[in-house]
């Protein structure tokens, strides 16, 4: 590991950097710190257009917190938004027309939380409220400011694809008698799908 790879701190200040060795000499970690609020954390801008809409991924990361002292620190499943022991959770922002909007991913990962690596896991299923506009910003955040963030191991993966889009003609009710122009249409074979 021996560049950024597009990683930068979004939604405020801070700063990611690649600690050459990481917290418990676990060998490389990228590292976010002087992080100025909770919703600031480190991401990527993302080309949303080549999700399709329907499609599910899922995220996965191994994840460290260090407090303010350099202590590895435990956060705390189900913890109000912006206190001190609230967890990390991904996030995908974009600039819509009517402003900045965001839709927040929980980890889903049951395992007990410690003051050390945390597996990161949470699946989302692309709507058309996301893939629009093309733009996105994909990122974690959550910690408390003071709180530095190292992550590694980040993957999204495919986990299912869209629903086909099957046309379902139900069958012709004899007892309707069709009288209006798209039935005319139809029946004389000008219609088109």
């Amino acid at each position: 590991m021996n560049s950024l790879s597009g990683w930068h701190a979004l939604d405020g200040n801070g700063l990611v950097t690649i600690a050459s060795n990481g917290p418990d000499n676990s060998g490389p970690a990228f590292k976010t710190i002087a992080r100025s609020h909770a919703t600031n954390g480190p991401g990527q801008e993302i080309d949303i257009s080549c999700l399709e809409c329907g499609t599910t991924y899922r995220v996965t990361a191994k994840i460290f917190l260090e407090d303010g002292t350099g202590s590895p620190f435990a956060c705390q499943r189900g913890s109000n938004w912006n206190t001190p022991y609230y967890c990390p959770i991904f996030s995908i922002g974009v600039d819509q027309p009517w402003g900045y909007t965001r839709w927040n991913f929980f980890n889903q990962n049951t395992d007990p939380i410690v003051a050390g690596w945390n597996e990161f896991e949470s699946e989302f299923t692309v709507s058309s409220r996301i893939v629009n506009p093309h733009l996105a910003h994909a990122y974690f955040r959550g910690p408390a400011k003071d709180i530095v963030i190292y992550f590694n191991e980040v993957n999204v993966t495919l986990t299912s694809d869209p629903p086909e889009n099957e046309l379902v003609v139900p069958a012709r009710d004899l007892s309707v008698n069709c009288t209006n122009y798209c039935c005319e249409m139809v029946r004389n074979g000008d219609s088109e799908v």
